[in-house]
């Protein structure tokens, strides 16, 4: 079972809908499945559930909560996959997002981030697959239309989720499978409310 740590910024309800419209379009496998989000710590089995959200509680502490304002838009293809993303990136929460990554994976989570892979930062809108040169193209297409027709979308970190991330074909011990087989989904284990 692999723990995650996710930021889901409290966006004002037309903010909200814009973003869940365009991932409704262009995210399917996860709009529904995971509202948006920023990942600050990714899904890993290093520690078991209850060290790990101990490891993000204990290091959240006198943390506050922070400011988003989301404008910039950029594409990107993960490693080794065909697959192209457009990202809103935030501007203003860009240096807490980072600090956060950076705090958590610095005790026991040291040495679990790829040094080769700098940390950015983003929410995920839209993910196209196929042919790379095609996916490519249809994310610079949206990323150019959200570039061009984003309105000013500002939000607050204020609570951290911790999840499980059952993979699709791993056992269901707990009977906590509420989704279609072949299909990742989240367990929450606890949340850590950063200080006001």
């Amino acid at each position: 079972m692999r723990c995650a740590a996710i930021i889901e910024p409290t966006f004002k309800a037309p903010d909200l809908a814009f973003i869940e419209g365009i991932r409704e379009k262009y995210d399917g496998d996860r709009f529904g499945w995971i509202p948006p989000h920023i990942t600050l710590v990714y899904p890993t089995a290093y520690l078991p559930p209850e060290l790990f959200l101990l490891e993000i509680s204990i290091l959240s502490q006198g943390e506050r909560q922070f400011p988003l304002e989301f404008s910039r838009v950029i594409t990107t293809n993960c490693q080794n996959s065909p697959a192209w993303h457009v990202y809103l990136v935030p501007n203003t929460g860009y240096e807490a997002c980072t600090r956060l990554h950076t705090r958590y994976y610095s005790d026991k989570l040291a040495g679990q981030w790829p040094e080769h892979i700098s940390f950015e930062p983003h929410l995920c809108v839209a993910r196209f697959q196929g042919d790379a040169d095609d996916a490519r193209h249809r994310a610079e297409v949206l990323a150019a239309q959200l570039h061009r027709d984003l309105p000013p979308m500002t939000a607050r970190g204020e609570t951290l989720r911790i999840v499980k991330v059952q993979d699709p074909d791993a056992d269901d011990p707990l009977g906590e499978a509420s989704v279609a087989p072949g299909r990742s989904h989240l367990v929450e284990i606890g949340r850590v409310v950063l200080d006001p």
